[in-house]
């Protein structure tokens, strides 16, 4: 078994994160780290196979650091001339936070990804939101449809645009259709559905209308509220409301997205059932809370075997 990952690798900065962890001005590997980390914690079955660019500087550093992990093959990742993203988050409080970024990597090329083809799955995870363009995914989506490669969309920063400030704020996508239609599973927080459509939509005609598109699930997470997802189940939607899940203190919620979107691709992938995916990347996802940044991350391998256990 296969599994690409595919987004923009950045560099975490906290600010003001006084009220659920010490801020730093160290950088922290982040972005499509967090997936990607996630499924070396996760998965035993499958070669895991990243596809992004790193800044020179970084590189090695970034190449030694996914050693430890035996399933990931590291050749898909690349050298970028330059520096490689640096996002500040200012956090106001657990759930509310201001994102900055700066040396945002240009799209990843298909001739990188199609290095790994055929795949069973493709993990994409629109990081910066210009991990890749419409037409990458587009020869993405052609190239595999025959070969029934599963690919789960997390919208993500697709839904931000950038000022001359380097900060992050909500806009539209006029060719949303078009994204959610090359996926066979979408993800998006709460904050990205209202952003989504240029006409407001409220989030279940809008999930309908992704559904209609003839998509197997999707997804919106809602931070410590959980997530709900949907299915379609002969030609009538069925809802899923995953409640949150209580852990004993919450350090930081960064990357909880990235990492729920992993460990929901993965189980996707074996078992097929939105609700039972939903479910366990809900419960891996709240692991992530439990740590500064990606520091701690490996702690997700443990947090899967509990599940396992506990059902």
């Amino acid at each position: 078994m296969k599994l690409i990952v595919i987004g923009h690798l950045c560099l975490d900065r906290f600010e003001n994160q006084e009220t659920f962890s010490s801020g730093s001005d160290e950088f922290r590997w982040g972005g499509i780290f967090f997936s990607l980390a996630t499924l070396a914690n996760i998965v035993e079955d499958a070669l895991i196979c990243p596809v992004f660019g790193v800044g020179e500087e970084e590189y090695e550093p970034l190449v030694h650091r996914l050693r430890r992990y035996s399933n990931v093959d590291t050749s898909g990742i690349f050298r970028l001339p330059g520096a490689t993203n640096r996002v500040t988050l200012i956090y106001e409080n657990t759930e509310k936070r201001v994102e900055c970024s700066e040396s945002i990597a240009p799209p990843i090329p298909f001739e990188k990804i199609e290095a790994f083809l055929p795949a069973d799955g493709a993990l994409v995870n629109m990081i910066s939101g210009y991990d890749l363009t419409l037409d990458t995914l587009n020869k993405l989506r052609m190239m595999t449809q025959l070969q029934n490669t599963y690919i789960h969309l997390d919208l993500h920063s697709l839904t931000l645009g950038i000022d001359a400030q380097h900060r992050r704020f909500p806009q539209p996508i006029e060719n949303w259709r078009r994204w959610c239609y090359l996926a066979d599973t979408v993800q998006m927080n709460e904050e990205e559905a209202t952003a989504l459509p240029m006409e407001y939509l409220p989030e279940e005609d809008l999930v309908k209308q992704i559904l209609s598109l003839g998509l197997r699930g999707c997804i919106v997470t809602r931070g410590s509220r959980g997530a709900t997802g949907w299915a379609q189940d002969h030609k009538r939607i069925q809802r899923i409301d995953i409640p949150p899940v209580k852990m004993e203190r919450i350090v930081d919620p960064t990357g909880c997205g990235d990492v729920f979107a992993a460990a929901f691709f993965y189980h996707f992938s074996k078992h097929h059932s939105v609700a039972t995916a939903a479910k366990f990347a809900n419960r891996i996802a709240a692991f992530n809370a439990t740590y500064i940044g990606s520091d701690g991350i490996d702690i997700i391998s443990q947090a899967r075997k509990e599940i396992e256990v506990t059902g």
